[in-house]
């Protein structure tokens, strides 16, 4: 948890003519003007917050005031005046050349560092709840500093050119950016959405297992890179523990990265474009359903190819979904000047085309040395929802979909065995599966005659060809194919391997793809 204290400010700051009495007066005058007003109702139902500003002049002293807040400490305010209670933030106004670097949670701001502290070195990993900005400040221009407050705490500080500039809100950041003005935005969606909150996914580190994705609808709503022991409670974060809510789950190897972002191109005729992370073992992670699916003109175009060491890019995490990702790479898109969402209007959202949203993945079966089933998360359901397969090289890969907080103990696998699948048939088409057996080459039987069983309809799965399992939401289609190769079902891994390549290991690239179906 950051604190706030006044070792931790001996860099460049500002202040206003503003002291603490005066804050609270205009709190007070805010409050009664509030209770005052005769569309209060209105007012409060907006759901807008409304605070009070005041402008620090950066060529003078600045003094900083504390607050606590359920126990934690905030700033109050910045002025030029000493106040009681206040201390010195900035004596010398020529150590306000090296940016402005703000850490806030819901409630206010809890730390601020003109250039680089101690206080910035926590800008380096993540702290739940904790958000940080950095704004630019340039000596050789004039500038303010305008803080915003509710009349107990500051909530936010913008870096102006004149005392009447408005800014729009800041991009704010889980782990700030080590170059922030090298920062590019990536927009997803044609609606309107928020590119104010960005979380961090980390793509390389050989302590990363694999990466999950949770989607709704046609929305993506959350990524997540796994480690280790890890802590599950991320699966509730991002509207992720909705009822029909899908979790995608891609393991990884040890060594294995993601190098490069691609997607694919569906606006306008959709609201939004499916994002692809390409690993440097060239299997891609597709973020979307319909993967399958013949599409007469599908252009595909890598956006980004990642730097190594560290290799990450920051996902927007609040509002609707991840409508927006952010770069500090080199921008690889044809087009590095498009347009921003248009859409703010909900009744033009009907006119874009709607698809049934079905998922599907293809595996080999070839080499599985165990599997690991995933049972449903749904209260008052039961089933397996998804597989995970472990092969003789190693590697890993899974079908359907897959929480790891909701697997069942792993299976070991006799290759000249068999696995059965009993599901449930579902009017007028689909199934869910209820239970699997696998069986080792002893002869053994799968079915003890388990009244839980009756009414299942058992597929029986040899280890070798290929499983397609497509689902949509909660029924899956499952077929078993005697050729591994995935021919007519072409998948995506395989479309980039055969067009670029390894690419990332390339000078240069070309960076999109038409793909015309026959």
């Amino acid at each position: 948890m950051l604190v706030l204290r006044q070792c931790c400010l001996d860099i460049s700051g500002e202040h206003a003519d503003i002291t603490l009495d005066t804050l609270q007066e205009q709190a007070r005058i805010g409050v009664r003007d509030l209770i005052l007003a005769p569309n209060l109702v209105n007012i409060l139902s907006s759901k807008k917050a409304t605070y009070l500003h005041f402008v620090v002049d950066p060529t003078k002293p600045i003094w900083g005031i504390l607050t606590t807040f359920e126990n934690a400490r905030y700033l109050q305010g910045l002025s030029n005046k000493a106040g009681k209670d206040a201390f010195l933030v900035v004596s010398e106004p020529q150590q306000l050349s090296n940016g402005v670097y703000l850490a806030s949670d819901h409630l206010g701001v809890r730390a601020i560092s003109f250039g680089e502290t101690d206080v910035t070195q926590s800008s380096s990993y993540e702290q739940p709840g904790i958000w940080w900005t950095f704004q630019n400040t340039n000596k050789s221009q004039r500038y303010f500093l305008k803080c915003y407050s509710d009349g107990f705490k500051m909530r936010d500080l913008h870096v102006v050119k004149s005392q009447e500039d408005v800014l729009a809100p800041l991009a704010r950041w889980s782990l700030l950016p080590p170059n922030p003005e090298a920062i590019w935005y990536l927009n997803l969606d044609d609606r309107a959405g928020g590119r104010h909150y960005f979380k961090v996914l980390e793509c390389e580190g050989p302590e990363i297992t694999g990466y999950s994705a949770c989607l709704l609808d046609e929305d993506l709503l959350y990524l997540h890179s796994h480690r280790e022991d890890e802590d599950f409670s991320f699966y509730s974060e991002g509207r992720g523990d909705r009822l029909h809510a899908v979790w995608l789950y891609f393991p990884v190897e040890k060594h294995e990265r993601v190098v490069e972002v691609w997607r694919l191109r569906r606006r306008p005729t959709f609201w939004r474009d499916i994002l692809l992370l390409r690993t440097n073992k060239s299997r891609v992670f597709f973020l979307g359903a319909n993967a399958n699916m013949a599409q007469p003109d599908a252009i595909f175009e890598r956006v980004a190819l990642l730097a190594a060491q560290p290799s990450r890019l920051w996902f927007s995490s609040q509002g609707d979904g991840v409508d927006c990702l952010a770069f500090d790479c080199e921008d690889k898109r044809h087009d590095k000047n498009e347009a921003p969402p248009s859409f703010h209007d909900p009744s033009t959202w009907s006119s874009r085309m709607c698809v049934q949203q079905v998922f599907n993945k293809s595996v080999r079966l070839g080499g599985v040395t165990e599997v690991v089933p995933c049972r449903t998360w749904i209260p008052g359901s039961t089933g397996i929802v998804g597989l995970i397969f472990t092969y003789s090289d190693g590697s890993r890969e899974s079908v359907g979909k897959v929480r790891l907080d909701h697997l069942l103990p792993r299976i070991e696998v006799d290759p000249a065995g068999e696995m059965w699948i009993g599901a449930r048939l579902l009017h007028p088409s689909g199934a869910v599966v209820e239970l699997m057996r696998v069986i080792p080459s002893t002869g053994q039987t799968f079915h003890g005659g388990n009244p839980s069983q009756e009414g299942l309809t058992w597929l029986r799965i040899l280890w070798r060809g290929r499983l397609d399992w497509n689902f949509l939401y909660s029924k899956c289609f499952i077929n078993v194919n005697d050729q591994a190769n995935i021919n007519q079902h072409m998948s995506i891994d395989m479309l980039l391997e055969s067009w670029a390549g390894r690419e990332w290991e390339k000078e240069e690239v070309s960076g999109q793809l038409v793909v015309r179906a026959c």
